[in-house]
C-alpha cells in the first residue's frame, strides 16, 4: 500500500501540567478534559501514512490549531491559530485571569515543535492527503464553534471539508463528492461494527449517525496545509467520544452507560479498523 497521506492529530497531548502546575486553578483531571481522548490510538499506526504529527502539549493549554500573535491578554484566542486557550469552557483555568507571561515562555517549544514536524511533513512531495483527526464529546458545547446546540447529541462522526452541511461551498479542502464519499463509507462501516439501536439511541431521533460540518478550525487547516503548488486536499474526521469510551475520560462512566457494552479496547479497535479501511478506499478511488 502506497503511503501518501499526512496524519495531523494535535490535540491528544498529554504534557505541559508539570511547568503550569502552580499557576494553574484546576487540577490535571480537569486540564484533561479539553483532550481528544482516543485520537492516537484511532489515527495512528496506518499502512497508508506517510507522515504522522502529533501535539504533545494539553490543548487547554496549548491549542496547536492557533497561533501565538492570535492570543488576547486575557488568554483567549482572537482568530484562528496556536495559542494558549486560556479557559476551557464554564472553568477558570488560570489563578491570574492573564495567562503568565513565564508560562507562555516555558510551553512555547511545544507548539514550535509541533509546527515544524507540521511544516517538514507538508513539504513531502509525495503527500497526497492532509488527514486531521480529532474526537469530540457526546453532546455540543454550546460554543461558538459547535455545530450543534449545547446539550443536543453531536453526530457519531463528523466530516470536515470547510463547506455546508452537504458538503458544498467556497474555499473546500475537499471537494464535496469526496466529503460525500467519507460521510457514506462511515455510516455503512458504522453500521457493520456497532448496533444500530445502540447508535440511534445515542444520536437522539434528530441527530446524525454521520454529519458534515464546516470544521471551525480550517483556517487554520488551510493554512497548514498549502504548500508552494496551492492547497493540498485535507479532510477532518472526528468521532464522538460516545463511541470512543475512554477509560481516561471524565465522562467515561456516564457514556458507557448509554447502551455501548463493548469494551474501551474493542471500540478504539473498531474506529481505527474503520478509519483504516475508508481511507484505504479513497486512495483507491481519488488517488490512483
Amino acid at each position: 500500500m502506497e503511503k501518501n497521506i499526512v496524519v495531523d492529530v494535535p490535540h491528544d497531548g498529554t504534557e505541559g501540567f508539570s511547568f503550569a502546575a502552580e499557576k494553574l486553578n484546576v487540577d490535571e483531571r480537569t486540564l484533561s478534559g479539553g483532550r481528544d481522548f482516543g485520537a492516537r490510538e484511532i489515527f495512528l499506526g496506518h499502512p497508508w501514512a506517510l507522515h504522522e504529527v502529533v501535539g504533545e502539549v494539553y490543548r487547554d493549554l496549548m491549542d496547536l490549531n492557533r497561533l501565538p500573535r492570535d492570543l488576547g491578554d486575557d488568554g483567549r484566542y482572537k482568530k484562528y491559530g496556536m495559542c494558549l486557550n486560556g479557559q476551557p469552557p464554564g472553568v477558570s483555568l488560570w489563578k491570574d485571569p492573564k495567562v503568565p507571561a513565564e508560562i507562555k515562555e516555558d510551553l512555547r517549544p511545544f507548539g514550535k515543535n509541533y509546527k515544524f514536524k507540521l511544516q517538514q511533513a507538508l513539504s513531502d512531495t509525495r503527500g497526497r492527503l492532509v488527514l486531521f483527526g480529532h474526537t469530540m464529546p457526546l453532546l455540543g458545547s454550546g460554543s461558538s464553534t459547535a455545530t450543534v446546540p449545547a446539550g443536543e447529541p453531536n453526530a457519531l462522526v463528523s466530516i470536515g471539508n470547510g463547506g455546508e452541511a452537504n458538503g458544498e461551498g467556497d474555499s473546500l479542502l475537499l471537494p464535496a463528492e469526496q466529503a460525500q464519499f467519507f460521510r457514506q463509507r462511515l455510516e455503512n462501516l458504522l453500521s457493520e461494527y456497532f448496533d444500530t439501536s445502540t447508535l440511534t439511541s445515542l444520536t437522539g431521533e434528530a441527530g446524525k449517525v454521520v454529519g458534515l460540518n464546516d470544521y471551525s478550525g480550517r483556517m487554520s487547516a488551510q493554512r497548514q496545509a498549502k504548500t508552494s503548488s496551492g492547497q493540498r486536499p485535507s479532510v477532518l474526521i472526528e468521532w464522538n467520544r460516545a463511541l470512543v469510551g475512554h477509560n481516561e475520560d471524565p465522562m467515561f462512566d456516564v457514556l458507557d452507560q448509554q447502551g455501548l457494552k463493548m469494551k474501551k479496547e474493542d471500540r478504539i479497535s473498531a474506529l481505527h479498523e474503520i478509519t483504516g479501511t475508508v481511507v484505504a478506499e479513497y486512495q483507491t478511488q481519488y488517488l490512483v
